[in-house]
């Protein structure tokens, strides 16, 4: 915005006219303030139901998934006492899809509060909470949909190979050069 304020001043100071179809005598472009435009509570409630509605639903069913995938990884574990087998590797696939899928839930709560409360920005006005949350709502959803496909691609592997045994080791090395390639694209490389 104060980029925005800066250039229309520094204009009008210069005798350019930006003409009434780009700025309209504002600080906000015309095509944007349709978009960002005034407070509408009718728009606003319908959006913060929906996102209840899902995190009704999503919270406690991540929560069973969870729950019984973990019950899972543990009886896997007692039944094997020298190597893994391709049942371990995608329950614990499973489990960190189902955490992340939590996360997701998790995260629309601020986004609910500001819809049902007239879009006063309590929550908002600290940095920290901004930057953690902005970081959150972008990483987990695509770091779920990306051990979905690698999830796919191992099953894929497992019924191509069926006599190799998917390594563990795998799981681990893959999704956190993943993370780490995710939160350098999403974090690091902005503020360079």
């Amino acid at each position: 915005k104060q980029w925005y304020q800066r250039r229309v001043r520094g204009t009008r100071q210069r005798g350019v006219d930006l003409g009434t179809n780009m700025y309209d005598g504002g600080d906000i472009p015309v095509q944007y303030r349709d978009a960002i435009g005034e407070y509408n509570r009718a728009v606003d409630t319908f959006l913060g139901l929906v996102l209840a509605l899902t995190a009704i639903i999503g919270i406690p069913a991540n929560v069973m998934a969870l729950r019984y995938f973990i019950g899972e990884h543990v009886e896997e574990r007692k039944k094997i006492r020298g190597g893994r087998s391709n049942k371990h590797y995608f329950t614990t696939l499973y489990i960190l899809i189902s955490f992340l899928d939590l996360l997701t839930s998790l995260t629309s709560f601020p986004v609910m509060a500001v819809l049902f409360n007239e879009r006063q920005k309590e929550l908002y006005d600290s940095k920290i909470f901004c930057v953690i949350w902005a970081v959150l709502w972008e990483i987990i959803p695509e770091y779920s949909v990306f051990l979905v496909g690698f999830l796919s691609f191992s099953r894929l592997y497992s019924i191509y190979r069926t006599s190799n045994k998917l390594r563990y080791w795998c799981i681990k090395y893959v999704v956190f050069l993943f993370l780490a390639i995710l939160i350098s694209c999403k974090v690091i490389a902005p503020f360079t």
